[in-house]
């Protein structure tokens, strides 16, 4: 997936959602709030199984299998912590991420409004004013 110049916010946005779904699926991060006993490593909100780690050494094919299953059982136990924090660094990472920047190149505070016109038609109207409208009006009115 190659990022275009003139790829749109909105585009942007939910391009870095759909990673973060993936990341999430492919490795069996769950939310905190989701979580149950048998986690095995924690990251800020996140959290990944021990079986889910194993599920994904298996899934890559018979030689990192191998090599996982020739470790000691402390050797295995580093190898998953490594990947966890790993995979869940990039999720929260990649969750942290804000496609639009204000003027001194800093992220902004709110995010994009919906531009998309997939977007725009299901706002009601009041909400496009405020969304959409307000926020610009000053830069919108020097046109």
């Amino acid at each position: 997936m190659s990022q275009s110049h003139s790829l749109l916010i909105a585009q942007q946005e939910s391009l870095i959602q759909m990673l973060i779904d993936n990341l999430v699926a492919m490795f069996g991060i769950v939310h905190a709030d989701d979580a149950d006993d048998n986690k095995f490593e924690t990251f800020d909100q996140w959290h990944i199984e021990w079986a889910e780690l194993v599920l994904y050494i298996k899934d890559q094919g018979s030689f990192p299998k191998s090599c996982y299953e020739r470790l000691d059982a402390p050797a295995q136990k580093e190898v998953m912590s490594q990947l966890a924090q790993y995979a869940m660094f990039i999720v929260t990472g990649l969750g942290n991420m804000c496609t639009e920047c204000d003027e001194n190149n800093e992220p902004l505070e709110q995010g994009a409004p919906p531009v998309m016109p997939n977007q725009i038609v299901k706002l009601r109207h009041g909400d496009f004013i405020e969304q959409v409208l307000d926020p610009y009006r000053d830069h919108l009115s020097k046109f």
